[in-house]
């Protein structure tokens, strides 16, 4: 590579300025190596060298036109792959302690719908944490840190969905979890506790079946109503979602009126009307007076003729009024 020199001395000791080209060098730490490879490659994509286990250390020569331009260094296990840069110092030491994504990392979670609890926990650990998130504190701060530069990074998600790829913030926007559908009931989990999953109550339903008392042209109805599902309808839901639920339960509502209606000339009218007991399964006692068309309108309903009587049920759920109704006949069957 050059002309030769004389040497009085048995052993020679060669500086950076005796070869002919600018050299490169690189130096990898034993802790490293136990983690990671590390691929010297040039300019034109071709790799120059590998520092592995036994080989530590390398010195490169940046050819003209085809310089040392980057260091890929892949993990031996699971984690990402890095690829550095190569700037203009002459001497490069490599430790996992001096790589990007080691050691402390935060990020900001902000919910896009709240109330929401998130479960995250560090990339390389299986210890899971919990941050509840609402309306009036949608976002939260968190901090890990990372003790491998391959493995940096987070996982989150709001349980029992499927947990995120890992990421590393700075901001990281969550939304809830897709809710489940059976039988026509909505569930979603509890934004307090994740095990259980919620609903809105689907009520208005029979608690008991009606008395109708006919006397001559007059006849006494009563009925009771509930708006919450019966035990059986509830254990039906919670095996419906396979084991991702502890419990099911109705969201708490307020039920400020329950109407029984009959159709007359085309148009609902109210038959008998009352509140509810204001606990689950918000249950209403009804009673009323029939004239003979109204009283014709319930026992058709009652043989199954729809369209005739129906019971209605104003909700109140998170300042939110929802209007509910089944038809009497359908109730019935």
């Amino acid at each position: 590579m050059g002309r030769g020199r004389p040497s009085p001395r048995r052993h020679i000791v060669l500086d950076r300025d005796d070869f002919p080209l600018p050299l490169r060098v690189v130096l990898a730490s034993d802790a490293l190596l136990a983690l990671a490879t590390v691929d010297v490659i040039r300019q034109s994509g071709r790799t120059a060298a590998r520092l592995a286990p036994g080989t530590p250390t390398v010195a490169v020569p940046d050819l003209p036109g085809d310089p040392v331009a980057r260091l890929v260094i892949r993990p031996l296990g699971r984690g990402r792959v890095l690829e550095l840069p190569v700037d203009d110092r002459q001497r490069l030491d490599l430790d996992p302690a001096v790589l990007p994504g080691f050691g402390g990392h935060r990020a900001r979670l902000v919910a896009l719908r709240p109330p929401v609890t998130v479960e995250w926990a560090p990339e390389a650990e299986t210890e899971v944490r919990r941050v509840p998130l609402s309306v009036a504190r949608p976002e939260a701060e968190i901090g890990w840190t990372a003790d491998s530069p391959f493995r940096p990074g987070m996982r989150w998600r709001v349980a029992p969905g499927p947990w995120s790829e890992p990421v590393d913030g700075p901001v990281i926007t969550v939304d809830q979890a897709a809710p489940v559908v059976v039988d026509g009931v909505e569930l979603v989990p509890d934004p307090r506790d994740p095990s259980v999953w919620v609903y809105v109550p689907p009520g208005p339903f029979l608690d008991r079946e009606p008395s109708l008392l006919v006397a001559g042209e007059t006849a006494f109805l009563q009925l009771t109503s509930r708006i919450d599902l019966p035990e059986p309808a509830k254990a039906a839901l919670l095996g419906a979602l396979a084991g991702r639920a502890g419990q099911v339960r109705a969201l708490p509502v307020e039920v400020p009126r329950v109407a029984l209606q009959v159709k007359e000339d085309g148009v609902w009218q109210d038959v008998a009307t009352g509140g509810s007991s204001g606990s689950p399964p918000w249950r209403t006692a009804l009673s009323a007076v029939l004239g003979p068309s109204r009283a014709e309108a319930v026992k058709a309903a009652l043989s199954g003729t729809a369209g005739r009587a129906r019971l209605v049920a104003e909700l109140i759920e998170s300042d939110i009024v929802r209007v509910q109704s089944r038809d009497l006949a359908d109730l019935i069957k």
